[in-house]
C-alpha cells in the first residue's frame, strides 16, 4: 500500500486526502524540535501547598541516563487545540465581515447577531466552547475530536449526543538535556511573581510567601512528533499555524509569562514515521549541534518527505486560500457566472 504514499510538492499534497492511502487512512506526520526561550513549567499533576514540581523521568535511556523533563502529549495537544480554535474563529469573523459575502443568506443571518457564539451557531448549528460544549461540526472539532452530552442533545431537540474521534496523534516527549543542564530550582520570594503568593514588598515577606519552584530553563530542546490521520491540506496548514500561535502564547503552567518556545519544523512526511522520540534522544547524545541535517538519516517515513526549507513555509502559507475555499463551501457561496 505504500507505493501511493508520496508527494513531491505542495500541489500534490493537496490531493492527499484522495490519493494517498494507507488502508484508506492517509497519514501526514509533522516532526520538529521545540526550544524553550524562557522558563517552562510542564506540570500535569496537582500542586502541593507552596511547591511546584515539573513532570520528569529518570533513567529513560538506561541506568546512566540522568533526569529529563517530560512534556506530555495531552498538555501539548491541549494548547495547540486552543490555538487552532482561535485561528479558525479569527478567520471566521474576518470572512463574515468581507463585502463579497455579506449578501449571502447564511452570512446575512449570522451578522444579525451581536454575540459571537450566536453568529457561530447560525452557521454551524451549535455553539462551540472548549471543552464541554463543542459543536462537532467545525474544522477544530473535525481535527481534534469532541463529544457533547445527552443533555445538550435534549436541549436542541436531538435524539442522542454526538461525538467524533481526534485525528491528531501526539507523543509524549522528553528534554534533550538532562540534570542541571535542564532543570533548575528557585526557592525565594521573587519566584515567578504569581498572584498573591509573593509579597510585593520583600521587607514584608513571611514564610507563607515563599514558594519552591522547579522549572525547565531557557535553551532546552524537546523533539516532537504529531501525526494527522486522513489529513487534508487544510488540516496540515492550519496545524502549522496553530504551532506558531501556541509558541507565542505559552505552554505549561503559568503560561502567561512562561512556557514560550521557538519551534523548527524539521520535516513533514507522508505516512507513519519509522522512528520514535527515543531514537531522536539517543542520536542527540552523539552530536554537538541540534539541527535537522544531523538527523536526516534517522527521520524516515513510509512515503516521501519535505525537509526544513521554503516548501514547509509554502505549506503554512496555503492556510488563507484553504480557509477561503472551506468558507465558501460552508455557506454555499456561488461565484458570478456559476
Amino acid at each position: 500500500m505504500t507505493k501511493n504514499l508520496k508527494f513531491k510538492d505542495v500541489s500534490s499534497l493537496k490531493k492527499v486526502g484522495k490519493e494517498s492511502e494507507v488502508i484508506k487512512s492517509p497519514v501526514i506526520t509533522i516532526v520538529g524540535m521545540k526550544r524553550t526561550i524562557g522558563n517552562f513549567l510542564p506540570v500535569s499533576h496537582d500542586g502541593e501547598g507552596n511547591e511546584t514540581y515539573i513532570d520528569k523521568v529518570e533513567h529513560l535511556l538506561g541506568k546512566r541516563d540522568g533526569v529529563r523533563a517530560e512534556f506530555i502529549a495531552r498538555k501539548q495537544e491541549g494548547i495547540e487545540r486552543r490555538a487552532h480554535m482561535n485561528i479558525i474563529r479569527d478567520k471566521f469573523i474576518e470572512y463574515l465581515d468581507k463585502d463579497g459575502y455579506k449578501n449571502n443568506d447564511k452570512v446575512e443571518t449570522a451578522n444579525k447577531e451581536d454575540d459571537f457564539n450566536e453568529k457561530w451557531k447560525k452557521i454551524f448549528g451549535w455553539n462551540c466552547i472548549i471543552p464541554n460544549d463543542l459543536c462537532i461540526s467545525c474544522p477544530n472539532c473535525s481535527l481534534f475530536g469532541g463529544w457533547n452530552s445527552d443533555s445538550k442533545a435534549e436541549k436542541n431537540n436531538l435524539s442522542k449526543s454526538s461525538k467524533t474521534f481526534s485525528r491528531v496523534r501526539s507523543f509524549d516527549t522528553y528534554s534533550i538535556q538532562s540534570g542541571n543542564e535542564c532543570i533548575i530550582t528557585d526557592e525565594s520570594i521573587n519566584g515567578m511573581k504569581i498572584g498573591n503568593q509573593v509579597a510585593e514588598d520583600n521587607s514584608k515577606a513571611t514564610a507563607s510567601n515563599f514558594h519552591y519552584y522547579e522549572t525547565v530553563k531557557a535553551g532546552v530542546y524537546f523533539p516532537f512528533i504529531v501525526m494527522i490521520e486522513r489529513a487534508t491540506l487544510f488540516d496540515v496548514a492550519s496545524y502549522l499555524k496553530a504551532i506558531r500561535w501556541a509558541d507565542n502564547h505559552g505552554y505549561g503552567k503559568y503560561s502567561a509569562r512562561n512556557g514560550k518556545f521557538q519551534t523548527k519544523i524539521w520535516a513533514i512526511g507522508n505516512g507513519n514515521p519509522k522512528f520514535s522520540i527515543l531514537d531522536i534522544l539517543e542520536q542527540a547524545k552523539e552530536i554537538d549541534e541540534i539541527k535537522v541535517d544531523n538527523f536526516k538519516e534517522l527521520i524516515k517515513f513510509e512515503g516521501n518527505t519535505i525537509y526544513e526549507d521554503s516548501k514547509i513555509e509554502e505549506l503554512e502559507d496555503e492556510f488563507d486560500e484553504q480557509f477561503k475555499e472551506y468558507f465558501e463551501d460552508l455557506i454555499g457561496y456561488e461565484k458570478d457566472g456559476e
